[in-house]
């Protein structure tokens, strides 16, 4: 017998739903779930796919657009939405600065109707004025300093934050192995390259090396290369009087994957389309100042294994001609 709403979509029993929703793509589930509440309600009592490959978030012309490279699904249909649930109890913290001269970071806290500012240039000790790049990792901020030093804060206070800082991270600066020719960047020969950090589950921080090297083909497509750098820990006392700069090269993640986009290493999974020991980049369009071709400053969107050095594109991306791009993992 037919009820007056069976026709409709929206009142599906939830059996039928669930056994829908259980067949479909991490694409296609999050699509599904909100056409109507009643959906919502049965996605959040289904078990679906459990593939959480990074995502790459593009920004075209005309908005943002998620495409996922495991399902290499069409993303001109498929439109991203940012939403924060304020009746989560879990804390998060923003934090932003404008441009490498900027005069303080400033960060905010959920349920905070204002922010606050951490200085970078007056009242800081020297080695650690400026900013280059930074990283946050819960309630901690690592800064790469224009001289190469590491600042840690502390963000997790009620108020204001806390420098941490130990006398032998003032005593190391974490150089590349070529250390750079002017404030965040190295000239090689043939070559131009740009430093960054990232942090490892365990909290190390590494300092990322990007290489766009100038093979005078003509390709479009320039040649990367990736190099990863840390301190060296509890040196010996001599490296410091010989060797200031005590960092060394490493030459693999182990089972971490690293999204450069983002400053952080993940654990690597490949039942999930997480590959150990690669890196995942879409930034070397902050060779801004690239001398070279112009296809340095092109958008690049990579996979690059630290193992083989292989570097993976995305080609079929190219059309959407993206101002800028971003690899996260979606929750």
């Amino acid at each position: 017998m037919e009820t007056p709403n069976s026709n409709h979509w929206s009142d599906l029993p939830f059996d039928i739903l669930r056994s829908l929703f259980e067949r479909l793509s991490f694409v296609d589930f999050h699509r599904a779930k909100i056409v109507c509440t009643n959906w919502y309600l049965c996605s959040k009592q289904t078990l679906h796919k459990t593939r959480k490959s990074p995502w790459l978030m593009l920004f075209p012309e005309d908005g943002c657009v998620l495409y996922n490279p495991d399902e290499d699904r069409n993303v001109v249909d498929l439109r991203g939405l940012l939403w924060v649930d304020e009746k989560k109890k879990e804390e998060y913290t923003v934090v932003w600065f404008f441009d490498t001269g900027a005069n303080y970071i400033a960060f905010c806290k959920n349920r905070e109707d204002h922010y606050r500012t951490i200085p970078t240039r007056f009242n800081v000790r020297r080695e650690l004025r400026g900013i280059s790049d930074m990283v946050l990792g819960g309630d901690i901020l690592y800064v790469y300093t224009i001289r190469r030093y590491i600042r840690v804060l502390d963000l997790s206070g009620q108020e204001g934050y806390n420098d941490v800082v130990s006398n032998t991270d003032l005593l190391s600066p974490l150089y590349p192995a070529s250390p750079p020719s002017s404030d965040d960047e190295t000239t090689y020969d043939g070559a131009f390259s740009r430093h960054n950090i990232a942090v490892t589950t365990s909290g190390e921080v590494l300092l990322v090396e990007s290489i766009v090297y100038d093979d005078s083909s003509d390709s479009k497509i320039p040649t990367i290369g990736l190099r990863l750098y840390k301190k060296v820990p509890n040196p010996d006392p001599d490296e410091f009087i010989y060797r200031p700069n005590v960092s060394v090269e490493v030459d693999s993640l182990g089972h971490e994957a690293l999204l450069l986009d983002l400053g952080i290493t993940v654990p690597a999974d490949r039942t999930l389309g997480i590959e150990p020991n690669s890196i995942y980049f879409t930034r070397h369009d902050r060779l801004r100042n690239c001398k070279l071709k112009p296809s340095c400053r092109a958008r690049d969107i990579c996979v690059f294994n630290l193992k083989t050095k292989n570097v993976t594109r995305f080609p079929s991306l190219s059309y959407l001609k993206a101002k800028d791009a971003l690899w996260f993992l979606p929750s």
